[in-house]
């Protein structure tokens, strides 16, 4: 098994072309199932954001999904918002998703979006109540962004059994913020209550 880049990196080198290499990961993700919460919060940085687009897309081809969804992007700058035009579109044509884009640097006169990092100020008007029972929080980014994220949601009221990281060091971060005994959230939804998963 392979875990290092530079040896990913030597075994495609030496492939023959015409070869084919499995790939699989990450793992451990977040296993989204329809309806399985009435809303669904995806806080992402940068590149980090293909997990929450992967569950956009989804819901989005699936009519039957109830799941409102609210993906809130933070980036470097306005140019560095990957899957900005598809997100946008998304908000366009379904009420189900709203997108938020917000930047560290605002490098353009025409910038519409929020500037500075996803703080507890930014989610405050970006999320459900914290009471509301069907409603999980995704955070998927660089640690930096995580335990700020994770900080904020704290500060809000956000249990820790709501919210799901990304990544190899997800659970070290919640404990970080919420202390060592932190009730974690599950990787997948099982009990249903009022037609949702709780």
């Amino acid at each position: 098994m392979l875990h290092q880049c530079d040896d990913i990196w030597i075994f495609c080198y030496f492939c023959l072309s015409g070869e084919t290499v499995d790939f699989c990961g990450p793992s451990g993700g977040y296993e989204y199932q329809s309806n399985s919460t009435k809303y669904l919060t995806l806080l992402v940085g940068g590149m980090s954001c293909q997990p929450a687009v992967q569950i956009v897309r989804e819901i989005m081809a699936n009519p039957k999904d109830h799941t409102i969804v609210s993906l809130l992007l933070c980036a470097a700058k306005p140019a560095d918002i990957p899957y900005r035009q598809e997100l946008q579109k998304y908000t366009l044509l379904d009420k189900r998703v709203k997108t938020s884009f917000t930047v560290c640097e605002v490098d353009c006169d025409d910038w519409e979006g929020g500037e500075g990092y996803i703080d507890a100020n930014l989610l405050s008007n970006a999320l459900p109540s914290h009471e509301e029972s069907s409603h999980r929080v995704l955070v998927s980014g660089g640690p930096r962004l995580v335990m700020g994220v994770l900080q904020g949601l704290r500060v809000l009221g956000y249990s820790s059994e709501k919210i799901f990281v990304y990544g190899q060091f997800g659970v070290q971060q919640i404990r970080a913020v919420y202390g060592k005994y932190a009730k974690l959230a599950q990787h997948r939804e099982n009990h249903i209550i009022n037609g949702y998963y709780s």
